[in-house]
């Protein structure tokens, strides 16, 4: 506790020019936790024995490593009953084309396939403002690359193993008759196993096809990030029908869109304040079972 309210304060004095802070933010390196936290071993503090939680399973880890001289990603996969790293991916980032600075962003929300293989992307701009999409095998070679869109925030996989990612067009792409300069038109994309690129969905197409386009197009001037996409959760009803939860940060949304129809079924509105993961624990024909992550920001 004490610790928290440390943080806390140094939160105020450090970040909205000194105004108080009404919730959550996120701060980097804030020096009062780097402090505190000195003398702690790195990874992991378990707070129950070696081998007692039969169900504990598994846990994907990606994280930028200070053990190594350039700071570059590991990507490891630890054995929580065991408590102990039974593998790490060693990533070829030459073939990925990520050197300097950018191998320390690095490669965020990796996907863990049957065969042990990796789907994940690169969190900074390569080349053409695009954040490709990999493909990496068990022993970290790249196996495809998929550079077509910006690719960000989680990767999800369905019943069927198809894969779904949340994706901005390029540029040149966006209408400029319509939108203004650097706006940002989201949408997902699904890909079979082996990133062959099945559909792609555009939010500005569905907002428009729902009746709700006039949440991004009022009377005021348009804003260049009306959406903020991230996260696409993908679920079978019992009947076969295909949706998706779409977590809609900048308006807090949530929405349930039929991937056949492309019709929104039902919307959570502002329920949350800048929400982020959303995830299903069960269903039936006329209901779903499902937490959001609220991330509490009000500025």
């Amino acid at each position: 506790l004490e610790g928290f309210n440390q943080t806390f304060e140094f939160i105020k004095t450090s970040l909205n020019n000194g105004q108080p802070v009404i919730s959550g933010r996120i701060v980097r390196e804030p020096q009062i936790t780097k402090e505190r936290f000195i003398e702690s071993e790195p990874f992991f503090t378990f707070n129950y024995k070696k081998g007692t939680r039969n169900n504990a399973g598994y846990l994907l880890l990606a994280f930028t490593d200070p053990r190594k001289n350039d700071k570059s990603s590991s990507i490891e996969l630890w054995d929580l009953k065991q408590q102990e790293k039974i593998h790490t991916y060693d990533i070829d980032f030459n073939q990925i084309g990520l050197k300097g600075k950018d191998l320390q962003r690095g490669l965020k929300h990796p996907l863990l396939l049957e065969d042990g293989s990796l789907i994940t992307y690169v969190d900074t701009i390569i080349k053409n403002n695009q954040q490709p999409l990999l493909k990496i095998n068990k022993c970290g070679k790249l196996l495809v690359k998929r550079d077509n869109a910006h690719y960000h925030h989680s990767i999800e996989i369905d019943q069927d193993g198809l894969i779904y990612v949340a994706s901005r067009p390029k540029p040149e792409e966006i209408d400029l008759n319509i939108f203004p300069q650097g706006f940002i038109s989201d949408g997902f994309h699904i890909f079979d196993s082996d990133l062959n690129l099945l559909s792609k969905y555009s939010l500005i197409d569905i907002y428009k096809k729902n009746n709700l386009l006039k949440d991004i197009i009022s009377q005021g001037p348009i804003k260049v990030n009306p959406f903020h996409l991230n996260d696409v959760q993908p679920y079978k009803t019992i009947d076969g029908k295909k949706i998706v939860l779409l977590s809609i940060r900048n308006q807090s949304k949530i929405l349930a869109f039929d991937l056949d129809q492309e019709k929104i079924i039902w919307i959570i509105d502002r329920a949350t304040s800048h929400q982020h993961d959303v995830d299903i624990f069960q269903g039936d024909k006329d209901s779903l079972n499902i937490s959001i992550f609220d991330n509490n920001v009000y500025f």
